[in-house]
């Protein structure tokens, strides 16, 4: 599942600290937009990730989003409203890049609520044995450049800024995983996503901000275990 690469990591973190003993200054957070993966039991399973290391977005019908005046002026200002219709009825991106900027952005309060609880507990935690301090967040997405949720990348990026200013932090650096689509079956909508997302990468209010940006290249395009976005911050 999508959230399975997320869970991947969270239990390579856990299993080193375990053997380590050494609780390292780094939080995990899964960004998607279908819940499933997600479990409420303490388990051992690198498949799984806790209800509390993710947050899960939603599409809504058509007229949520033109019933209300402010929302859809709003929303007019990026996207063309007819295209809303488009919504598939069982209220999945199924791939579409737009669609995935549209849940996460419809929700933005609630992304920002979970960073700033997320950048909050890093910092506490980097200080714990010292005086207090201000970190500087290193921030690690990756996500699936063919796949919907990317839609929203630069939105995601944006949003971690903004908490920071918030908080008062310093102003955060990026590092960007992105997963390829393989060449084999590759669809022509993954092909347009992986472009399109290749080419805001080179956006100002990104690129100047980012470390590294490592792209590999997915086995196959089935049931891609990278077709969310997992994001690690770290000082």
């Amino acid at each position: 599942t999508g959230i399975g690469a997320t869970a991947f990591f969270d239990n390579a973190l856990n299993n080193q600290s375990k053997s380590t003993g050494l609780t390292l200054p780094i939080e995990i957070l899964g960004i998607d937009i279908d819940a499933q993966g997600l479990t409420t039991e303490k388990e051992d399973d690198q498949l799984k990730l806790p209800y509390d290391k993710a947050v899960v977005f939603k599409l809504n019908r058509p007229n949520y989003y033109l019933g209300n005046k402010e929302k859809s002026e709003k929303l007019a200002q990026w996207l063309p409203l007819s295209k809303l219709y488009q919504i598939p009825k069982n209220l999945s991106t199924e791939g579409n890049r737009t669609l995935g900027k549209l849940a996460i952005l419809d929700a933005g309060e609630k992304l920002n609520d979970e960073l700033k609880k997320l950048l909050i507990k890093i910092n506490q935690s980097a200080y714990s044995n010292t005086m207090p301090g201000i970190i500087s967040p290193n921030i690690w997405i990756l996500t699936h450049a063919g796949g919907g949720a990317v839609g929203a990348l630069l939105d995601v990026c944006k949003s971690v800024i903004e908490s920071c200013l918030q908080l008062n932090l310093k102003t955060p650096t990026f590092n960007l995983i992105l997963a390829l689509p393989a060449k084999e079956n590759c669809s022509v909508q993954m092909a347009s996503n992986t472009t399109i997302t290749l080419q805001e990468l080179e956006k100002i209010e990104l690129a100047d901000r980012t470390q590294k940006t490592i792209l590999i290249e997915t086995l196959t395009n089935e049931k891609a275990p990278l077709n969310c976005s997992s994001l690690f911050i770290d000082s």
